[in-house]
């Protein structure tokens, strides 16, 4: 029988600020090392970090008290271009995915599996309607990790402030009436089956 692994996923404080930035530049690396400029010094900035973490919406995936990879998620968010977006699921609170990441020296070991399954089961925790994000249609891997989730293209985009077009990816969450605890569970048995394959 195969070992499971100890995930945890953490509200990150402004004590993780540091270790969030540090992941974030070996990924700016690791994509600069492969001729990819989906991220840039630009972006994510230092600023764009703190303000996450600050506003709790940052959430840290650690295994063996190592943070391996975090979400960033919002609860609104204004402006162009997710105003303009024609959304599919229009009942509930919808809950958005500003950007995530896994460490490089941990990629490919289910850790993006690890942080979309989470954001699920906190969105039916907190009684979202749907699951919302922007992607940069050169990110594949991104794209064919929330696909494999369920999450569907809404809409291609471009904005003269992007640099290249971007696509709307958005999550129905099925209404679960479950109790608080229930849902905890549901999230680390399916951790638990992921890990054994």
């Amino acid at each position: 029988m195969r070992k499971v692994r100890p995930i945890r996923m953490v509200k990150t404080t402004y004590h993780e600020i540091d270790l969030i930035k540090l992941i974030v530049f070996n990924i700016k690396l690791n994509m600069a090392e492969n001729n990819s400029d989906l991220w840039d010094q630009d972006y994510p900035s230092a600023l764009t970090i703190e303000r996450g973490i600050l506003d709790d919406d940052t959430y840290s995936l650690i295994e063996y008290d190592l943070v391996k990879g975090f979400i960033v998620k919002k609860t609104r968010l204004f402006g162009k271009p997710f105003k303009d977006i024609p959304w599919k699921y229009k009942g509930g609170q919808p809950l958005y995915i500003t950007w995530f990441g896994v460490d490089p020296k941990y990629q490919g070991k289910g850790f993006g599996k690890s942080l979309i399954r989470f954001i699920k089961a906190y969105a039916a925790l907190k009684a979202h309607g749907s699951i919302r994000t922007l992607v940069d249609s050169d990110n594949i891997i991104a794209i064919k990790l929330l696909e494999s989730f369920g999450f569907n293209k809404v809409n291609d985009m471009t904005y003269e402030y992007l640099e290249r077009p971007h696509y709307a990816l958005e999550l129905k969450i099925n209404k679960y009436y479950g109790r608080k605890e229930d849902k905890l569970k549901q999230f680390y048995q399916d951790q638990e089956e992921e890990n054994k394959r």
